[in-house]
């Protein structure tokens, strides 16, 4: 799993102090009913970061990402 931020944001902060991370996502039709991801970052770089914030921005908003400094990312 690939995990988008940006440099100096409190994410980056709390992963390089604990690697452990949890990602839960909520059925909209049922909040009671959820998906949940845990495990350890094992990588945190800005090689190829810039180009998979930007691919995800055209997929979910269509739209440039608005670039709001140095992306980051998780792995």
């Amino acid at each position: 799993m690939l995990v988008n931020s940006v440099q100096g944001f409190l994410k980056v902060r709390n992963i390089e102090r604990d690697p452990r991370v949890a990602v839960a996502v909520s059925d909209p039709d049922n909040p009671r009913r959820y998906f949940q991801v845990r495990g350890r970052v094992v990588d945190v770089t800005t090689e190829g970061a810039a180009d998979h914030i930007e691919r995800l921005s055209q997929k979910y908003l269509g739209t440039p990402y608005p670039w709001f400094g140095g992306a980051t990312r998780c792995v």
